[in-house]
């Protein structure tokens, strides 16, 4: 519910028809993100710029085999890092 959540926050509903054209790369190219380190080794992070909004990123999993990419988190690059989010 991560992801659904940030969708509905108040930072990301003005820009949500910006922020799904940016995410929908990952039907086409699902490790155009970059591989992150550490405990979060296999989730991956797309980073972009929304106009007037600055610097965003959506952390996400591949799952080959389903070939699906899990959304895990959609937030602005100033937020916390993500292995600090609850």
């Amino acid at each position: 519910m991560g992801a659904v959540k940030d969708l509905k926050a108040k930072a990301c509903k003005p820009h949500l028809n910006e922020i799904f054209e940016e995410i929908q790369v990952l039907g086409t190219e699902p490790l155009a993100g970059d591989l992150l380190e550490g405990s979060l080794a296999k989730v991956r992070s797309l980073h972009f710029s929304l106009k007037g909004s600055g610097q965003w990123r959506v952390a996400y999993y591949v799952m080959t085999e389903e070939k699906v990419c899990l959304i895990l988190l959609v937030a602005t690059r100033e937020k916390e890092p993500l292995n600090k989010r609850p």
